[in-house]
């Protein structure tokens, strides 16, 4: 964690002492109704708006991190499996039968800035990739923001695009003219 203009940071901080605040609130309200802290799960010490990378599991419906945006480095993990058992010996509350029920959970959500789902087998991909509502789905690996392709979420995670190409289009407000000639 660090200042984001140094090419070693990998973690730059929140945008305000509000921003942290509220981070930390939804990540106490979630441990308080069940959900598992599996890394971080407190406000970075020292100077800045910085919060500790956080891993939540075993999130149960009715919290912040299964309900709710978290804008913050917390990362809310759901296992599907066609089979019961362990992910990396941590049994999850949430245990999702299939990859139907997978996007149904997805969908069901009234945010859609971004999933990401882990898997190797194409066609999931191919599915997720199709039927998740989100701007943006990354297969695996973590949301991120580059400058050249768009950043802009669906439902009430935002409207339109920003940056890339189509970002553009955000800045300008294009008219149709028809001009009959006599």
């Amino acid at each position: 964690m660090g200042d984001p203009r140094e090419q070693q940071t990998e973690l730059g901080p929140l945008v305000s002492k509000d921003a942290v605040d509220t981070v930390d609130k939804q990540v106490r309200e979630s441990l308080q109704k069940g959900a598992k802290c599996l890394t971080g799960g407190h406000k970075a010490e020292g100077a800045g708006f910085f919060y500790v990378p956080t891993v939540l599991a075993d999130i149960p419906e009715g919290c912040p991190a299964y309900d709710d945006e978290i804008f913050g480095p917390v990362a809310s993990m759901f296992k599907v499996s066609q089979h019961s058992g362990d992910l990396l010996g941590l049994t999850c509350f949430v245990q999702i039968k299939d990859i139907d029920e997978a996007v149904w959970r997805a969908n069901r959500t009234r945010y859609g800035l971004s999933s990401c789902v882990f898997t190797n087998d194409t066609q999931e991909q191919e599915r997720f990739i199709k039927d998740i509502e989100a701007g943006m789905t990354f297969i695996n690996g973590i949301s991120t923001s580059e400058a050249q392709v768009p950043f802009g979420g669906v439902k009430q995670s935002g409207f339109g695009r920003e940056l890339g190409d189509l970002g553009l289009y955000e800045f300008v407000n294009p008219k149709t003219v028809y001009v009959n000639r006599l």
